[in-house]
C-alpha cells in the first residue's frame, strides 16, 4: 500500500449533526498501580521530580541516577524520568536475588527515536535462566517489543513518540508461557519451557543493559514488578483509564466508512479540551493491512489547525484501524474503527410526472439511496410522516438539480431503496444521515432496486400523490371535518330555530378551529 502520509416546534423531533462526520470520544488518562489492590514487588512511580534517585512507593527500595537522567513532567502522570541514549541509566540494585516461578512488568514509556536496541529494563546474565529483559528493537522493517523470546514483532511498535503501556507476564507451571501486552490488548505469547527464573546476583537497570549498552533514548514512568502472573483482566484494570470529560478528540472524515479505491484519503482530527483546541497531541494510525501486518501512520499537526495525513488504498476490501491519541498535557485514548475501500460506480435517478411525462426539474433537495431495513420502512404512512426524524438512517446521496440527481455508491450486487426528500438539508458526509432542519414537506420513497457495480440510469414516474401523501391525507381530512360540521351545524339550526345563533357560532368555530389545524400541521410539520 502507498501512504503519503419535539417534534419540530410542535410536531417534530429536530436532529441535529455537525457539519463533518465526527466521532466523539473522551480523552482518558491511566490509573498508578496501587500497593493495595494491585500487590506489587515494587513500584516506581518517579513522582518525586527533582534528584539523583528514585523510590519504590510500596516498600522503600531505591534507586540511583546515572549520566544525565532527567525529570520531566510532559507525561501522564505527574512526573517521568528521560534517558538521553548516551550514558544516562537508573540502577535499582540487585532486586532479583530470588527464584521466581512466576512474573509480571508494568510499565510506560515513550520512545521517539528510532534506535536499533533499547533496553527499557534488564537484569540478570544473557543465555542464562536468570536473564530478563524488556527491549525496543528497531531493524529497519522489524520494529517491536522483545521480551523473553517473545516479540510484538509486525503486530506493534511503541517508537512512535507516544506513551505506551507495556506489560509482560511469566508462567513458569505454565510451560514458561511468556504473554505481552501493549497498551492493554494482548499481542502474543510464546512457550520457553522454563520452569523457573533463576535468581542473580547482578543488578537491576532501568533504561540500559549493563552487559551491551542499549542505552534508552527516551522515556519512562510506573514501572511495577510482580512476582505473579498478571491475568488478562488484571491487565485490563492496570492500563484501564479513568475518563475525564471535559476532553475530546474530533475525528473529521468527509468519506466514511467508505473509501475510494486508489484515491487519495485526507485523515484529519481535533483535539479539545471543552472548547479549547489542544496543540500538544501526538496521533497514530495504526492501519490493518490486508495481509495481516499493520502499518503505522503519523497525524502531524498542521498550520491549519488539524491533526492530518493522507493515505492511498490499493486494494479493495475492509481496512480495520486503530487512531491513538496522546496529549502530554491532557492523556490518552485510542479509536478504532474500519474503512471499506471500493471501487465506486454512478446511479443517475431521474423523475417524471406519471400524468404526462413530464420531468420534474427543481422539485426536490436530494435523492439519496439507503441500505434498506425492516425499521425504516415497516410504518403506516402517517406514522412515518409525523415521526420520521426518528427513522432517518444513513443513506449515500446527490442534489436533484435540473430534472436529475447523479449518486456515487461503492458496494455493487445489492438492493438499495431511493428516496426523495426537499427542505433545508445537510449532510455531514457523503454517507450520513440527513440532517434536516426545515422540511417543505416531501420525503417520499421511490423504489427498491438490485444495482450491479456499473454506471446506469434510473428512471421513476410518479403521480403528485405518491410524491405527497400526507398532504393528500390532511386535505382529506379536511374536506370530511368541514363536510361533518356542516351537517352538524344544520342539524342544530333545525334542532334550535329559536337560536340559530347557535348553530352559526358552532359552525365558525369549528370551522376555524379545523382550518387553524390545518396551518399549524402544515407549518409545523414543515419546520
Amino acid at each position: 500500500m502507498d501512504k503519503k502520509i419535539s417534534w419540530g416546534k410542535s410536531m417534530k423531533l429536530l436532529i441535529i449533526f455537525l457539519v463533518l462526520s465526527i466521532f466523539c470520544f473522551s480523552f482518558i488518562s491511566a490509573r498508578a498501580v496501587d500497593c493495595l489492590i494491585d500487590r506489587p514487588m515494587a513500584s516506581w512511580q518517579f513522582n518525586e521530580g527533582n534528584g539523583t534517585n528514585a523510590q519504590d512507593s510500596c516498600y522503600g527500595y531505591n534507586t540511583t541516577f546515572y549520566g544525565s537522567v532527567e525529570w520531566i513532567n510532559q507525561t501522564i502522570y505527574n512526573n517521568a524520568v528521560k534517558f538521553n541514549g548516551i550514558d544516562s541509566y537508573i540502577d535499582a540494585g540487585n532486586f532479583f536475588n530470588q527464584d521466581m516461578q512466576e512474573f509480571s512488568f508494568s510499565l510506560w514509556t515513550n520512545i521517539s527515536y528510532k534506535i536499533a536496541y533499547q533496553s527499557l529494563f534488564q537484569s540478570g546474565n544473557y543465555d542464562t535462566n536468570e536473564f530478563i529483559e524488556a527491549l525496543q528493537v528497531n531493524e529497519g522493517d522489524n520494529d517491536y517489543v522483545l521480551f523473553m523470546s517473545d516479540s510484538s514483532q509486525y503486530i506493534k511498535l511503541i517508537d512512535d513518540g507516544v506513551w505506551h503501556h507495556v506489560m509482560g507476564t511469566f508462567n513458569g507451571s505454565d510451560n514458561g508461557n511468556v504473554s505481552l501486552y501493549i497498551d492493554g490488548v494482548f499481542i502474543s505469547s510464546v512457550l520457553t519451557y522454563l520452569s523457573k527464573i533463576d535468581a542473580t546476583t547482578g543488578l537491576l537497570y532501568f533504561g540500559a543493559n549493563y552487559a551491551n549498552g542499549f542505552i534508552l533514548d527516551g522515556s519512562l514512568d510506573e514501572i511495577a514488578f510482580f512476582n505473579r502472573t498478571l491475568s488478562p483482566q488484571e491487565v485490563y484494570d492496570i492500563y484501564t483509564p479513568a475518563h475525564n470529560d471535559d476532553l475530546s478528540i474530533v475525528l473529521y472524515a468527509l468519506e466514511y466508512p467508505y473509501v475510494e479505491l486508489n484515491s487519495s484519503y485526507l485523515v484529519m482530527a481535533k483535539l479539545f479540551s471543552n472548547d479549547t483546541e489542544l496543540s500538544d497531541g501526538n496521533l497514530i494510525l495504526e492501519l490493518n493491512e490486508k495481509n495481516g501486518s499493520i502499518t503505522n501512520i503519523n497525524l502531524p499537526y498542521s498550520i491549519d489547525g488539524y491533526y492530518e495525513n493522507t493515505i492511498i488504498f490499493n486494494e479493495t476490501g475492509d481496512y480495520p484501524f486503530l487512531i491513538e491519541a496522546n496529549s502530554l498535557s491532557r492523556g490518552y485514548i485510542n479509536v478504532s474503527g474500519q474503512y471499506s475501500v471500493r471501487s465506486s460506480f454512478y446511479v443517475t435517478v431521474k423523475i417524471y410526472k406519471a400524468k404526462d411525462l413530464t420531468a420534474y426539474k427543481n422539485d426536490f433537495a436530494f435523492i439519496t439511496a439507503e441500505y434498506p431495513t425492516y425499521e425504516r420502512y415497516a410504518l403506516d404512512p402517517l406514522t412515518e410522516a409525523l415521526f420520521k426524524p426518528q427513522y432517518y438512517i444513513s443513506a449515500f446521496h446527490s442534489p436533484y438539480i435540473n430534472g436529475e440527481s447523479t449518486i456515487k455508491l461503492y458496494d455493487g450486487n445489492r438492493d438499495y431503496t431511493f428516496r426523495a426528500i426537499d427542505g433545508q438539508i445537510t449532510f455531514s458526509s457523503l454517507y450520513s444521515v440527513p440532517n434536516i432542519s426545515r422540511s417543505y414537506g416531501l420525503d417520499t420513497t421511490l423504489t427498491t432496486r438490485f444495482l450491479n457495480n456499473s454506471n446506469q440510469t434510473l428512471s421513476f414516474y410518479v403521480t403528485d400523490k405518491e410524491l405527497r401523501p400526507l398532504t393528500y391525507l390532511l386535505n382529506a381530512g379536511l374536506i370530511f371535518g368541514l363536510l361533518f360540521i356542516l351537517v352538524v351545524t344544520i342539524v342544530l339550526f333545525f334542532a334550535y330555530p329559536e337560536t340559530p345563533i347557535f348553530a352559526l357560532i358552532f359552525g365558525a368555530l369549528f370551522t376555524f378551529i379545523l382550518l387553524a389545524f390545518r396551518v399549524i400541521a402544515w407549518f409545523g410539520w414543515s419546520q
